[in-house]
């Protein structure tokens, strides 16, 4: 199990077997924290007449100051590492310990006096913690391939979480896996497992909280500038990712300000558009000379050269153009010898960064019946690209009628023989009658964001890179979601107290600009190559996922319309299917 992952670690690897217990516990190193090989893992923790043994990935930003508190009530450490004191804390507090942690971490630890294995994930979900659980035995794993190797883990497709995806687009938005046998512990959760009754129990230990006050743009901005100096605590160079929007360059003027030397920036550029921010991103630059910019091209070769291994690293279907962009930043990050990367997620969820967001904003100002700003806003609105959709969407939800949206893809699917069930008519089922609140909650924990982390960490770990994210700091998102609501879009711009708090220390033509691709890629244009073509045809002539298609319909309508948004889905399913050996039976 720890050899699927050695790319997570490649700096060291150990073993710990349980003397008189069926436990065991693997791990692979990434040193970023006491490069010592004292901080190896799995780590045993002895104090008084406890023994407790840890298996750890993330980064506990706050351990100094908690490895200060814990001295103080006696506990001793051998280490520099934060893993010795995620241990300390836990003998001192329990469960309760994480709900004191700023960081991000997947963790296991066995405590041999209770025999019971105490499971947890950080609060966003920015380090992935899979399990299968037959029986009365647990597997778990940082990787969904890791526990693929346990010869009692079947590969049968999950036939609803396949039919959400192909459908509706989601992915990660429940604890199932696409793996029918394999979930995944949820963000913000706990589980522990008794090794003698075999019985699990997960329950959650925090949801992000949204009661309004007044936030002043200092504490907006204190919040985010100690975000970032959390995230340089490493004992390796770090680096960081520019996608010459306001959350990247945000991050990196903040940065400018608590670094001395040189700093690594990896950004991309593309010939077909799509993917190249080197212009904007310069022009940050030419602000902080201490950046050394590296570029990494997206090119069509390279992508149909890898995307077999971007399968096998995500681990499910691939979604949207996050994955590719992601693995060339990652890889490049890794070529020139680094191993912490800093990124701007998390943002867009905590702020209302979509353009999802304005349209629930005009929908509270005239439910508020704030009807001349809401003229206001309307003025502004239509100064932005993203106008049509809000635009439409509004008066849907100003009259709290439900989306009809997937009519037409649910149609095609008919055609193509696709008989799957989606769990949800609509991705905004659950807050549609809500508030900007609610949405901004829902984008954090449901659909948005964890499609996004899941991504990052796997993206970057198939390369040896640890993601870190500020913006998605417990204090700078619960900060974020106290601003009152009608505060986060003005005159038609999203995130309006970001911008606000930056003016001065980012270019105006990257604070107001009007349209920004996320960090985008062109990899929906790479789909339409000739190779991609003919590897579709192939694919789909003796397909492994056969039972879920007509495939005369489906290698039809890709003879006469290309390969659509659903069929590129498809498409990643069957190549999913295939580098996984999964079961449709």
């Amino acid at each position: 199990m720890a050899t699927t992952m050695a790319h997570r670690g490649p700096d060291a690897e150990g073993v710990w077997i349980a003397p008189d217990a069926p436990v065991s516990l693997g791990h692979r190193r990434l040193s970023i924290i006491d490069l010592n090989p004292r901080g190896n893992q799995p780590m045993v923790y002895r104090y008084r007449d406890l023994e407790l043994v840890l298996t750890f990935n993330g980064e506990i930003y706050n351990y100094r100051q908690l490895g200060r508190e814990l001295e103080a009530k006696g506990y001793e450490f051998h280490t520099t590492s934060d893993s010795e004191v995620i241990l300390a804390a836990y003998a001192e507090w329990g469960a309760d310990a994480v709900k004191r942690f700023n960081g991000m971490w997947a963790f296991a630890i066995w405590h041999p006096a209770e025999r019971t294995i105490f499971l947890s994930r950080d609060r966003f979900g920015k380090k992935p913690l899979y399990y299968f659980n037959p029986g009365d035995k647990l597997f778990f794993a940082s990787e969904i391939k890791a526990l693929l190797v346990a010869p009692q883990t079947p590969r049968r497709a999950n036939r609803t979480v396949v039919a959400d995806y192909l459908l509706r687009g989601l992915a990660n938005h429940t604890p199932s896996s696409f793996f029918e046998s394999i979930s995944s512990l949820p963000a913000g959760h706990n589980a522990t497992f008794q090794v003698d009754s075999g019985k699990l129990r997960v329950w959650p230990y925090y949801a992000p909280r949204v009661a309004e006050r007044d936030v002043s743009d200092a504490e907006l901005k204190g919040a985010l500038q100690a975000a970032v100096e959390l995230r340089t605590i490493s004992d390796v160079p770090i680096s960081i990712s520019l996608s010459g929007g306001i959350d990247s360059s945000s991050i990196a003027a903040l940065l400018a300000q608590v670094s001395t030397g040189t700093i690594a920036a990896f950004t991309t550029t593309s010939k077909t558009g799509p993917g190249d921010e080197s212009t904007l991103v310069r022009k940050l630059l030419e602000r902080y000379p201490q950046y050394q910019l590296h570029v990494r091209p997206l090119e069509e070769e390279r992508f149909l050269r890898q995307f077999e291994a971007i399968v096998y690293h995500m681990e499910e279907p691939l979604w949207f153009d996050a994955p590719y962009v992601r693995w060339e930043i990652a890889s490049a990050v890794h070529d020139e010898g680094f191993k912490v990367l800093l990124t701007g997620e998390g943002a867009d969820e905590a702020l209302g960064g979509y353009w999802l967001a304005s349209s629930f904003h005009l929908r509270e100002l005239f439910r508020g019946r704030h009807f001349v700003r809401l003229a206001s806003e309307l003025v502004g609105l239509l100064r932005q690209p993203e106008r049509a959709h809000i635009l439409r969407a509004f008066p849907t939800l100003a009259l709290g009628d439900r989306w009809m949206a997937h009519r037409k893809s649910d149609a095609l699917a008919r055609k193509l023989g696709i008989t799957l069930v989606a769990t949800q008519q609509s991705v905004l089922a659950h807050v549609h009658d809500g508030t900007l609140k609610d949405y901004l909650r829902w984008a954090l924990s449901t659909y948005i964001l964890p499609q996004l982390l899941v991504c990052n960490d796997k993206m970057s770990m198939a390369h040896s890179v640890e993601s870190r994210a500020p913006f998605l700091d417990v204090d700078f998102v619960e900060t974020a979601l106290a601003i009152q609501s009608i505060d986060l879009v003005r005159n038609g711009r999203r995130k309006y107290p970001l911008r606000r708090v930056m003016d001065g220390m980012v270019p105006d033509e990257i604070l107001y600009r009007r349209q920004k691709d996320a960090f985008g890629s062109p990899m929906r244009s790479f789909l339409g190559s000739r190779q991609i073509q003919e590897r579709f045809q192939r694919y789909f002539k003796d397909p492994v996922c056969a039972p879920l298609i007509d495939r005369n319909q489906v290698l039809e309508h890709q003879r006469s319309k290309g390969i659509d948004e659903l069929l590129a889905r498809l498409f990643w399913i069957e190549c999913w299917s295939r580098v996984f050996d999964v079961s449709w039976s």
